[in-house]
């Protein structure tokens, strides 16, 4: 391990994917603490997303280091994807559920169209729009299913946590070491604002933290899929994760609420097992194909 840490490229790799982002969050989340004192409950859960999104920006800029105002890459759209669905989930959250759909199923279009710009700027021939509809009808139901509820949404976060680890191994090994920094951000952060969360009880996790955590992750499958070597089947496992969690929220949603703890327990069960196959699979393939870069 000490040889490990020794070697100044995972050296820099902890810093810029886990510690930088963690410290931020943490920063930013006590900050977030003081100043809600004394707010009401219903005023202060959606505020969470705000620690997160510090946290995943600050790892963000560290890793991929993209300061243009206008983005030259797919990946560049993450930060003002990520500001929209704040802003935008925020806002209807406070209004009815159906709006939420509304909004989500509107943000999963114009991402998916985003990170499939490449292929879209080839010709927008019925196949490539085929796809693009199929990608925006899934990510919606998945990012409907996940974050789209009422309530404390810390199972959603802890089975995304779970997404977060599976596409931070995976994305080395399917060739992309940018895809499993950039998910090792989102997982630090996220795992941060949840230990945060615990110090204010009357302070729930709602739902567009939740939201952020959804839109990440679909741009990480998407460039998992598309622009990293990985596998169908390691991509099917993570999507088959990603499903059982969101399957485990909704139940939550139409049964009597249980403890936060343990829905976060049962959340990262249901999704570990198929996000550690998916993670054998891209092991598989590296193996098979020699290693390296």
């Amino acid at each position: 391990m000490n040889d490990l840490l020794a070697n100044p490229f995972v050296r820099h790799l902890v810093w810029r994917s886990l510690v930088l982002p963690g410290l931020a969050t943490l920063a930013s989340g006590l900050i977030l603490l003081a100043l809600t004192r004394n707010m009401r409950e219903r005023d202060t859960g959606s505020l969470w997303s705000t620690p997160l999104l510090v946290g995943l920006l600050s790892g963000y800029f560290a890793v991929y280091r993209d300061w243009s105002l206008w983005p030259h890459t797919v990946l560049g759209w993450l930060p003002a994807l990520a500001v929209a669905t704040i802003l935008l989930t925020g806002w209807t959250a406070r209004r009815n559920r159906w709006l939420a759909w509304v909004a989500v199923a509107l943000l999963a279009a114009v991402a998916s169209g985003v990170m499939l710009q490449p292929l879209l700027q080839q010709g927008a021939t019925l196949p490539v729009l085929r796809e693009w509809v199929v990608i925006a009808l899934l990510w919606w139901l998945l990012w409907a299913g996940s974050a789209c509820g009422r309530g404390d949404q810390r199972g959603a976060a802890a089975s995304q946590i779970v997404l977060a680890a599976g596409l931070a191994a995976a994305g080395p090994l399917s060739q992309s070491i940018l895809l499993g920094q950039l998910a090792m951000v989102f997982g630090a952060a996220w795992a941060v604002v949840i230990a945060l969360s615990w110090l204010r009880t009357d302070m729930p996790i709602s739902t567009p933290a939740a939201d952020l955590g959804a839109l990440v992750l679909g741009v990480l499958y998407i460039e998992l899929w598309y622009y990293a070597a990985a596998p169908w089947r390691v991509v099917l496992a993570l999507l088959v994760a990603a499903a059982l969690g969101a399957a485990a929220q909704r139940l939550y949603q139409r049964t009597s609420p249980a403890h936060p703890l343990k829905r976060m327990l049962i959340s990262a069960a249901v999704t570990a097992l198929p996000a550690a196959i998916g993670v054998y699979y891209a092991w598989q393939a590296y193996a098979t194909s020699g290693g390296g870069y």
